[in-house]
């Protein structure tokens, strides 16, 4: 853990930047822990919004969203969110298209239930 906080939030560097998943029960603190990092995330539980996308941050954090049916709650495809390029053009149905920069870590959070067919 300690060497992915320091290669993603410290250093940085010209590597794609990698995708931290953690699975747990509910309570045992994936959430706080994610966002007590030192700099302001794109945070997102439930359903995908361009509304609240802010290409300042510096991460993104991914909450409690089932990996099996993120795509039905109106999310950008999963690669285009999590390998790191530069920028994606992404729309949801209140929002025309809009270029969101994803060169970015994200950290997904995931009870056991909801890790299928990622794990």
């Amino acid at each position: 853990m300690h060497t992915y906080l320091v290669r993603e939030f410290v250093k940085q560097s010209s590597h794609r930047p990698l995708c931290l998943i953690l699975v747990g029960n509910t309570g045992t603190g994936k959430t706080s822990f994610a966002l007590s990092l030192p700099s302001m995330p794109n945070y997102y539980r439930g359903v995908w919004s361009i509304i609240y996308w802010n290409n300042d941050a510096t991460y993104m954090i991914f909450d409690d969203i089932p990996w099996r049916s993120i795509d039905q709650k109106g999310y950008p495809a999963k690669k285009d969110l999590l390998i790191g390029q530069l920028e994606v053009c992404v729309s949801d149905k209140y929002c025309k298209n809009k270029k969101i920069i994803v060169d970015k870590p994200a950290i997904i959070l995931l009870n056991h239930a909801d890790d299928q067919p990622l794990l």
